[in-house]
């Protein structure tokens, strides 16, 4: 509700406890209002951008981006002369350019990602970080899957060790049905919800049947005497996407339905989940974030743009509400609500905690993180530049 200025910084003022959005303020550019409140930013394009940061933009191209150290940074000396950000036209040839060492740092769903580390490991490495949570997402504003009993059959009908391994094995992993990975989260987790659903395909008949849904020789028939049907959207060049998808769909036959994947390129499935125009989605991820506030919020608020699926329930409104002004004693406590609601009426399905795959090369740098030393997260493309800065500013030259 209001700001001021204070003797070391900014004063926020809230008009109700406001914990849960501390990440978002970190996370937020603050510029001089005195040089930009008067400037469009559709039209009033900043070609010399500079801030208090160790780099300064060098030369851009439709394919790479280049930014170049600053001498006079006011820090440190910077490490890295200069730090390029390219573009590739496939997973394929960005193997090869880590492989020939052209590459310092990637993150994607390369195929055979372990051989890159194969080829020589004293140097290549792989950190899947596991950052995310990759549901399943049904439109609730469709039948059947507004019914309870449907999604918890399709949630039953999965095997999630098998979709783990379609792609890349070891990078994906099944997650706990409060869609929080329960290695990470363990603490947050009660003891009866920690462990993955199991495939139970008789136990996912019997949820099905609950709604009116029986066997009819190899088909899962509705009161109306129709195959259910459901297809998958996801987006066609992902390899690794398109692999787990596959997988996911090859399981849901085996009950009874009638399920196909429909492959779509990235405009049109981002087009098609915004409209709301699918049965079922399975390519988006929804990241963690410092405490399951946002992770929640942007799966299942009514108000959220990522809730895709359409869900709108009162009891859930009212425990993000108070998830958000907890304190962070009080958070676990507070999350306990969101996740017996996952649990007990299955508004997404989670499938798999999402490894995001960074690979690495210490040819010519060393001083990344890692696994045994994650002091910040090696994602190129991270929102803040502050994670990015930090990352160079930690590295040391091979000589």
């Amino acid at each position: 509700t209001k700001a001021s200025k204070s003797a070391d910084g900014v004063k926020l003022e809230f008009s109700e406890p406001a914990y849960a959005i501390v990440q978002d303020i970190g996370r937020t550019p603050v510029v001089p209002a005195k040089v930009w409140q008067s400037k469009d930013p559709d039209t009033d394009i900043n070609t010399t951008p500079m801030g208090s940061g160790p780099y300064k933009l060098g030369r851009v191209t439709g394919q790479q981006a280049g930014f170049v150290a600053r001498k006079d940074y006011w820090k440190q000396q910077v490490p890295v002369g200069e730090v390029v950000y390219v573009t590739t036209s496939s997973t394929s040839l960005l193997a090869q350019q880590l492989v020939r060492h052209e590459v310092d740092l990637a993150y994607a769903g390369i195929p055979d990602i372990g051989q890159f580390v194969a080829k020589d490991p004293a140097k290549n490495h792989l950190w899947p970080v596991h950052a995310s949570m990759k549901p399943l997402l049904l439109n609730l504003k469709r039948k059947p899957f507004q019914d309870v009993h449907v999604r918890k059959g399709f949630a039953l009908a999965l095997n999630r060790e098998q979709i783990a391994k379609a792609y890349n094995p070891g990078v994906y992993a099944p997650v706990s049905p409060t869609g929080l990975y329960q290695e990470d989260w363990a603490d947050w987790i009660p003891e009866a919800d920690r462990a993955p659903v199991s495939q139970d395909q008789q136990a996912a008949l019997a949820e099905f049947a609950k709604a009116g849904y029986h066997k009819n020789g190899d088909q899962l028939v509705g009161p109306d005497g129709k195959q259910l049907t459901l297809g998958v959207v996801t987006v066609s060049t992902f390899a690794d996407g398109m692999a787990y998808t596959q997988e996911l769909v090859s399981q849901l036959t085996q009950v009874g339905i009638k399920a196909t994947v429909e492959g779509v390129p990235p405009t049109a499935y981002t087009t098609r989940e915004g409209k709301g125009d699918f049965d079922a989605i399975y390519g988006d991820a929804f990241a963690f974030g410092a405490n399951p506030y946002n992770f929640y919020s942007s799966m299942l608020s009514a108000d959220s743009k990522h809730n895709f699926v359409g869900w709108d329930d009162p009891d859930t409104e009212k425990a993000l509400a108070e998830l958000a002004k907890a304190a962070p004693d009080k958070q676990r406590e507070a999350t306990l609500p969101l996740e017996k609601i996952m649990v007990d009426q299955a508004p997404v399905i989670p499938v798999l905690v999402k490894g995001t795959p960074y690979m690495y090369s210490t040819t010519n740098w060393t001083g990344w993180p890692s696994e045994q030393d994650p002091y910040t997260t090696p994602d190129p493309g991270a929102i803040s530049g502050v994670y990015a800065a930090k990352l160079v500013l930690s590295l040391k030259p091979v000589l």
